[in-house]
């Protein structure tokens, strides 16, 4: 659901709102997490084993490629995980640089994106049972690595369009 509202309200909000009173109220919210997980006690914690970060980190790592279920799980995370870097990260480029969109712009393909990902994840039961859980995530993975690929082909062959956007009017 975060990935569908937060750049619904960014969308809505920078239609009206300045982009620097937008980027001061997103830095305070990130203050006051930060105040509110630091002042947070969670209740009756017990403390761990005293295993240090490194240890507990290669250990996590040791099970997980010791485990060829977990191999596979692995690569499948990695696979989604590419994927939404790739959307995270080249949506603003895609946009602004080589579409010369304007930033509400940014907001709305994001949108789009959190849309798209509710869809899959309410068809997904379905799916899962008619298909079984190995077929359905190699899919999704085959499915997500070629959609990557074309994505690249035609950003990287496709014409920038010219001119320069500004961030109200989209010119």
């Amino acid at each position: 659901m975060e990935t569908l509202l937060s750049p619904l309200l960014a969308a809505v909000l920078i239609t009206v709102v300045d982009f620097h009173w937008l980027f001061g109220a997103t830095a305070a919210g990130f203050v006051a997490s930060g105040v509110l997980v630091v002042t947070s006690r969670i209740p009756n914690a017990l403390r761990g084993n005293d295993y240090g970060v490194g240890e507990r980190l290669f250990t996590g790592a040791r099970i997980f490629s010791a485990t060829p279920r977990l191999r596979g799980l692995m690569g499948l995370n990695l696979a989604v995980s590419a994927i939404g870097a790739i959307v995270m990260v080249n949506t603003v480029n895609l946009v602004q640089e080589h579409l010369r969109r304007p930033a509400a712009d940014v907001a709305w393909l994001l949108t789009a994106n959190g849309a798209g990902i509710l869809v899959v994840a309410m068809a997904i039961p379905r799916l899962l049972r008619r298909y079984g859980e190995r077929r359905v995530m190699i899919t999704g993975a085959a499915t997500m690595t070629a959609a990557g690929v074309v994505a690249l082909i035609a950003v990287r062959w496709a014409p920038p369009r010219r001119g320069r956007c500004s961030a109200r009017s989209g010119r």
